[in-house]
């Protein structure tokens, strides 16, 4: 419900917006109890979804700040790919082979997935910033994820951690907002339609 009120609509974790198609082994490792992987947004992204959705961590939105919200996501967000870094633990092992280029050819990527490169998806970012604050707070590793984003995107420690802050203050203003009595009286007469 933080999340509709925050996105100005309705949640839809089923959306084709918010799925990714992976093989089955990567499935389960994006899955797995001890996060083995995760998607991080380019910064700019960040920054654009901090400008869209950002009213402060606990100011109330009105109706009408929730309905122009709603709008500007659409329009920033629909119809674009968008481009992310693939952010692995210590513990993942597993090798990525992708086919790249006209001929197809095989290219494998190993552990920490410095020659990956950008994934590009049309996943909304909004989804991939609630999975990866999720899976950064579930991480019981010691290695700071910082140095990991940096080591995948080629960026500077400094931008990396402006990456991982960005995604973490998101997800807890998205999350902890008061959501006031009249959204809630809206939702749950939504339910029943």
């Amino acid at each position: 419900m933080h999340l509709e009120y925050a996105w100005g609509g309705e949640l839809n974790l089923e959306s084709y917006h918010n799925t990714f198609l992976v093989s089955a082994d990567w499935h389960a490792l994006f899955n797995h109890p001890e996060p083995k992987w995760m998607l991080i947004p380019q910064l700019d992204t960040l920054e654009k979804l901090q400008q869209i959705t950002s009213f402060g961590k606990r100011r109330r939105k009105s109706m009408n700040d929730r309905a122009r919200i709603a709008s500007d996501l659409r329009k920033y967000f629909e119809n674009k790919e968008f481009s992310y870094h693939l952010l692995s633990t210590r513990t993942l092992h597993e090798p990525i082979c992708r086919y790249e280029g006209p001929n197809a050819n095989r290219k494998m990527h190993t552990t920490p997935f410095t020659t990956l490169g950008p994934v590009t998806s049309h996943i909304h970012p909004h989804y991939v910033v609630v999975n990866a604050a999720q899976q950064i707070g579930r991480l019981t590793w010691a290695e700071p994820v910082e140095s990991r984003i940096a080591a995948n995107s080629g960026e500077t420690v400094q931008t990396a951690i402006l990456r991982r802050i960005l995604v973490q203050d998101l997800y807890e203003a998205w999350t902890q907002t008061d959501i006031p009595s009249e959204f809630l009286g809206w939702r749950s007469s939504q339910q029943w339609k």
